[in-house]
């Protein structure tokens, strides 16, 4: 099990961050990751139901604040984004919203 830091839905501002608790990727028997990715117990969604989206966005090496990622709000202190953004240089600063 890994922690990683999830973010509060906020207007732009600084946030504190929560840990949250995720299930280690998959390794196939060979050791490698395995390439299919797959959502488990997901729903769809209704048309209209998570309309708003965010930008996220972190202090790197050179640059301030600069968009790299962007997120959909899905409940009133959640987004939900794709897991690259959370990996590499993306955990060295801050992450604002």
């Amino acid at each position: 099990m890994s922690t990683i830091n999830a973010l509060p839905a906020s207007e732009d501002t600084e946030a504190e961050s929560d840990a949250l608790q995720v299930e280690e990727e998959e390794v196939s028997s060979n050791g490698t990751e395995s390439l299919q990715k797959r959502v488990i117990g997901g729903e769809l969604a209704r048309e209209a139901q998570f309309p708003y989206a965010v930008s996220l966005k972190g202090d790197f090496p050179y640059t301030r604040r600069s968009t790299y990622c962007g997120a959909t709000v899905i409940d009133s202190q959640w987004l939900l984004t794709a897991a690259h953004c959370f990996g590499g240089d993306t955990l060295a600063g801050d992450t604002y919203v």
